[in-house]
């Protein structure tokens, strides 16, 4: 039976990607470096901290230089970001027939920011944010916080995802999850997923309550 939901926030909730792969692009040109298309694959649903370990693998920048820059650059345009089309209302719709989670990449004053912006705080009694894994998506830590948090176990969750690597830590916490994704993230690979669907008038109480 499942008692809980946990949402991924950006490119899930907020409508980001966009702003995201805008300010990466920004901050690595600042270091010296021009992104190319399998660069931005990368960047898509994974935190600035961890592109740049994966990325300094094959080209020679400063580190700092892009944190500082990303970290700048988005505070700066994420207040353009806005929800993805009925988020609030599915998110509202749920909340009252099942526990709701966030697990989330983004530093907790993002998460929190968004959470007041959009008047979603009472929704979620549980939010997993960057300060508390050490180790992000594509590993499965930040979904087993949030089980642990939820005091839940595996089988009795379901993920929304928007991407590959999100559906993979889902799945390698061993929770069923549904991927929805966007423009950005269309072309990845889901099949690992339990679910795919176009948007969020897809979704609803009855297609949880059957995962």
């Amino acid at each position: 039976m499942i008692k809980a939901v946990i949402f991924d926030k950006d490119g899930v909730l907020l409508d980001s990607e966009g702003i995201n792969l805008t300010t990466a692009r920004m901050s690595y040109k600042a270091a010296g470096v021009i992104l190319d298309y399998d660069d931005e694959r990368v960047i898509v649903g994974r935190h600035p901290r961890d592109t740049v370990r994966i990325l300094s693998k094959k080209y020679d920048f400063n580190p700092d230089i892009v944190i500082q820059k990303s970290d700048y650059y988005y505070r700066k345009y994420e207040k353009q970001a806005k929800l993805m089309p009925g988020a609030y209302e599915l998110v509202s719709q749920l909340s009252q027939n099942f526990i709701l989670a966030m697990a989330t990449s983004a530093d907790r004053f993002l998460t929190n920011r968004f959470l007041d912006r959009f008047k979603m705080k009472d929704f979620f009694r549980v939010v997993v944010a960057f300060e508390d894994c050490s180790k992000r998506k594509p590993a499965a830590d930040i979904y087993l916080t949030a089980l642990k948090k939820l005091k839940i176990d595996s089988n009795s969750c379901v993920v929304v995802e928007d991407s590959e690597i999100g559906v993979t830590a889902a799945k390698s916490a061993g929770i069923k999850c549904i991927a929805v994704p966007n423009q950005y993230t269309a072309g990845q690979d889901f099949s690992a997923a339990d679910r795919v669907v176009d948007s969020f008038s897809e979704l609803g109480v009855n297609v949880i309550a059957e995962m």
